[in-house]
């Protein structure tokens, strides 16, 4: 291993400071390896491999690549006393990994850090993997809002907004004894084309008596339900989806909530697309046990810090490749400096 010079050690130390608030992030994923006998730590062959997918690394033997190209600059911050892991250790712990934690680590430090960096006085929109009251918090703190999508991520929280708009669908009269019916505001909009009539239905209901954690959640003003239905004139065949969210916009109406959700709907629906033509994800060969559930998360992680960075001009690929070439733009979209 090559000497470090006494500029590259205050560089790395500056670097390494910085890091600390993304390291943090990973502190909560459990290790599945057994303690004895093991060479890598998981925060350093976790934080290697992000950081090689950051900058166009598809695969674990050009992760080994990357790490190996940076040792000595990353000695610097992280552990590594037998030098950069190896293609076999990367797939030997990503095929160990359960997913669904690494999926629930990741995306939670994701929305943590779209937090950091949105807040600030603005509406902050989603989905249902990151519906914690830690991040509600942090969003207030911000002075932002937040609009939250509550799915059985949150079981009592969704059952409970299940039964405010049963009862607010039910106008049978109530005993004196009984909760009166909970008020509904309602916006509906349509679209057509493509051979396809949606219809987007929004219900947002101000009374929270039926929330049994309702103070768990900092600012909650509101709870929605949005039912998508969707006739496809091809086949005659017409489905219905239904989800669920929790809001703190005291000012919100049933129409800006629709039109929040929809913008975010459609991020969504353009994430696979993005990951497949800039990641190749269709392509990628790490299909034994866990690897590839843990793998896709990597780079959904890495394409959302990707878009994080407001100032970027360049396409994913392209950005990729910056990531890969200047190390300071690689720090910055893992703190959000």
């Amino acid at each position: 291993m090559a000497r470090m010079t006494k500029a590259l050690q205050i560089e790395a130390e500056n670097e390494a400071q910085a890091l600390q608030l993304f390291q943090a992030g990973l502190a909560t994923l459990p290790d599945p390896r057994r303690a004895q006998g093991l060479r890598y730590p998981l925060q350093t062959v976790v934080t290697i491999a992000l950081m090689a997918s950051v900058c166009g690394c598809d695969d674990a033997e050009s992760m080994q690549a990357w790490g190996e190209a940076h040792e000595e600059w990353r000695c610097g911050f992280l552990p590594m006393p037998h030098g950069a892991p190896t293609r076999d250790v990367f797939l030997a712990v990503f095929g160990a990994l359960d997913p669904e934690a690494f999926n629930t680590v990741f995306r939670a430090w994701a929305e943590l850090l779209t937090v950091r960096l949105k807040a600030t006085g603005k509406q902050i929109t989603i989905d249902a993997m990151g519906c914690q009251t830690a991040i509600a918090k942090t969003i207030r703190d911000g002075e932002g809002h937040y609009l939250l999508a509550v799915k059985d991520n949150q079981p009592t929280l969704h059952e409970d907004i299940q039964a405010t708009f049963a009862e607010a669908d039910d106008d049978r009269r109530r005993t004196v004894d009984e909760q009166p019916r909970p008020a509904v505001e309602v916006f509906e909009h349509t679209d057509k084309g493509h051979g396809r009539v949606e219809t987007r239905t929004v219900s947002l209901c101000r009374n929270l008596t039926w929330l049994t954690t309702a103070e768990r959640w900092g600012g909650l003003s509101f709870v929605a339900r949005i039912v998508r239905e969707r006739f496809v004139e091809a086949t005659g065949k017409t489905s219905k989806e239904t989800a669920y969210y929790i809001g703190s916009d005291r000012a919100a109406t049933a129409a800006t909530a629709a039109d929040k959700i929809r913008r975010h709907w459609s991020i969504e629906n353009q994430l696979h697309w993005v990951l497949d033509f800039a990641f190749r994800e269709d392509e990628a060969r790490h299909r034994a046990k866990n690897t590839a559930a843990n793998m896709t998360t990597l780079r959904h992680f890495a394409l959302n810090l990707i878009k994080s960075d407001k100032k970027r001009k360049l396409g994913i690929a392209n950005a990729r490749k910056r990531a890969g070439w200047d190390r300071s733009y690689l720090v910055s979209l893992l703190t959000g400096a």
